[in-house]
């Protein structure tokens, strides 16, 4: 069992320093010294208390989960290999999508999820729930949220409860299955969540959480999704004014333009949020358009939405940590265009009038007509990506129109994703 050897923090869930486990013989001169300490050994608390000056790393500097619940949208983050994945529960059956360094698992108690419950129980047992965790995580980069209860009006009227019960419940599941997993063995880092609706009532619930012993390093604030980004930086900066330096914050349902609000980057060690494409992508389509157009538009869509995000992260991070410059990994991972992005999504989602010229997505019966038409989709989305990912995506874009995967081992589609193709 780990224990910091400055602070005594033990336990299988402390949230290690960013070098933990680097060995000797990457050091040119040994491993260095902070104030005494091995840094390999410490908390990371007492990691980012101690240091000087902390690299800008993958478990320091922030980083931002993609949500995937889709069978396009994960695709989409499949074929772009991205490394930080997040995955609710309720969609289970999706699972990792096989390239993320770190696997997020929520719980899927949202608000929109617990007022479909007939009863203010989660459907599955925490064991159930911790099964899964069990399968789709694989380390301590992995993490996966404690099981809350959602304080929304909405919710607690559905269910004739108050804030202070749904804390009593959410403080109770995070009890159980911190002590569940612990029997387990489980190496992911669970994430407490902490609920109400004042911010009052949400410091008083990190106050109750940390005297029951099931505040975790790693703390995510619940139900702030449904806020709009002034309302989420005022609870954001509040909690992290509150809580001691080592417990850091993720954001849930947190997207850019409340992460461009002054403070809220240097409040938060990660965020995720699953707006990052625009689901009306998927009802873009005419009564016109044939089976195989409509899919391949959906996926062009929501490929183009997913590099114009990642483009608009990175230029506000660079901002934010390097004064605009990104870094060489930023700058070989970002996409160069020719045109802007504006352009681009003109060009994506352009269909000429009937007067114009041909429509790109109505069927024809010139067949130099059709191909010319799938080659202005092409080139349309082709622009955005680099060289190097451009035969990676025909091949997703391929599968992506038919009725099921082509590898067995690729995960099934939704009834949803079924329903908006057809």
């Amino acid at each position: 069992m780990f224990e910091c050897p400055r602070c005594g923090e033990t336990g299988n869930w402390v949230e290690l320093s960013p070098v933990a486990g680097k060995p000797y013989y990457l050091y040119d001169d040994g491993p260095p010294d902070i104030y005494g300490y091995d840094p390999r050994e410490l908390c990371h608390g007492c990691y980012t208390q101690l240091a000087d000056n902390i690299v800008l790393g993958s478990d320091i500097s922030f980083s931002f989960y993609y949500s995937a619940a889709s069978y396009t949208s994960r695709s989409v983050l499949e074929a772009h290999e991205e490394d930080n994945v997040l995955v609710s529960y309720r969609t289970q059956e999706n699972g990792r999508i096989g390239t993320e360094s770190s696997h997020f698992v929520d719980c899927g108690g949202d608000p929109q999820a617990f007022g479909t419950f007939e009863e203010a129980e989660y459907p599955s047992s925490h064991s159930e729930y911790l099964d899964y965790i069990e399968d789709q995580t694989v380390s301590r980069n992995d993490r996966w949220a404690l099981r809350d209860y959602p304080c929304a009006d909405a919710i607690l009227g559905k269910f004739d409860a108050t804030v202070e019960e749904f804390q009593a419940k959410t403080r109770d599941a995070h009890r159980e299955l911190l002590d569940e997993a612990a029997v387990r063995g489980i190496k992911a880092q669970p994430v407490s969540i902490l609920q109400g609706q004042t911010i009052k009532e949400y410091l008083d619930h990190a106050v109750e959480l940390r005297e029951h012993g099931v505040l975790t390093d790693l703390v995510a604030i619940g139900g702030i999704a449904i806020y709009g980004p002034e309302r989420q930086q005022e609870l954001i900066l509040s909690l992290r004014e509150f809580l001691p330096e080592r417990h850091r914050i993720h954001g849930l349902g947190v997207n850019l333009a409340t992460l461009e609000r002054p403070g809220v980057l240097n409040a938060l060690a990660s965020a995720d949020s699953g707006n990052w494409f625009n689901r009306d992508a998927y009802a873009n389509r005419s009564a016109e358009w044939g089976w195989e157009t409509k899919n391949r538009v959906n996926f062009d869509t929501v490929t183009y939405q997913y590099l114009d995000h990642r483009r608009r992260k990175n230029e506000l991070l660079a901002e934010h940590y390097w004064e605009g410059e990104l870094t060489p990994e930023q700058e070989t991972r970002d996409i160069a265009t020719s045109t802007s992005a504006e352009q681009s999504q003109q060009q994506l989602t352009m269909v000429q009038a009937p007067d114009g010229g041909q429509n790109r997505g109505a069927k024809s019966d010139n067949v130099d007509g059709e191909k010319q038409s799938d080659e202005s989709i092409d080139r349309s989305y082709m622009d955005l990506l680099e060289v190097s990912t451009r035969e990676t995506l025909r091949q997703f874009g391929q599968q992506a129109n038919t009725d099921e995967p082509q590898e067995k081992n690729r995960p099934q589609p939704t009834q949803a994703d079924l329903e908006s193709y057809s």
